[in-house]
């Protein structure tokens, strides 16, 4: 691969057609792709055997503001893309040079996993069975806006791992988004997106439709860091939401 795109990419195609591409994190914005005129999506379309997309992998010029195609084949959880036509030699590069491997692991099913209405004295009380000193976790959550009860969603999409808060019934706002891989049957490991060492590992256990976590590990984060992390995904189980 040319070395201006090395690193790893991370792609989304969203079933309304649009593409979210993650670069490394070398070429994150302001040197991060962008499609076609400014403020329009990536978009793509795609047939039994042909994938059209207007991807623009941070190269500028007439020849990336275009429409390249593919051939494309999934197997066993691997995308491969071979050119048909394309003008652009960065998107040629990096949709065609490798394989794509799917991120979806259904040992952790992707979707959205919710957790209940919980008080004030049930988010000190968590923070407390994890170790942490309940004037701290209060602290944090007061910080989210939370004078009464706070709701937490956990999504899991092609490999992203986000958090959203809805606090006091407001509107969901996210509050951590990263990436995750499942190493084991009990192991989940996230890394948080475009922000060094923030990493965490997770003991994992899903019956039926609830998910519950704790913590086993996590780097790189100081004392507010630890709380967050913690208060975030260890207040309660999350259930899979269905529909």
């Amino acid at each position: 691969m040319d070395t201006a795109l090395a690193g790893t990419w991370r792609l989304q195609l969203r079933p309304d057609g649009t593409v979210v591409l993650d670069p490394p994190e070398a070429l994150q914005a302001p040197h991060g792709p962008v499609c076609g005129e400014v403020g329009s999506p990536c978009r793509y379309d795609a047939d039994a055997g042909t994938f059209r997309t207007n991807l623009e992998p941070g190269t500028p010029g007439a020849a990336c503001n275009s429409l390249g195609t593919y051939t494309w084949r999934l197997h066993g959880g691997r995308l491969t893309l071979h050119t048909v036509s394309d003008p652009c030699a960065a998107r040629r590069t990096l949709l065609a040079a490798s394989e794509w491997t799917d991120l979806a692991d259904p040992r952790l099913p992707e979707g959205a996993y919710r957790t209940g209405a919980l008080s004030l004295d049930q988010l000190r009380l968590a923070g407390a069975a994890a170790g942490l000193d309940q004037a701290g976790v209060e602290d944090f959550w007061r910080g989210e806006g939370v004078t009464r009860t706070v709701e937490l969603t956990l999504r899991l999409d092609a490999g992203q791992w986000t958090v959203l808060v809805s606090a006091d019934g407001r509107p969901d706002v996210q509050a951590w988004t990263g990436w995750y891989a499942i190493e084991d049957d009990l192991t989940v490991r996230t890394t948080e997106a475009a922000t060094s060492c923030a990493q965490a590992t997770y003991r994992y256990r899903l019956d039926g439709d609830t998910l519950r976590l704790a913590g086993a590990s996590r780097e790189c984060d100081g004392r507010a860091g630890v709380i967050r992390l913690t208060a975030l995904h260890q207040s309660a189980p999350f259930i899979r939401q269905h529909g």
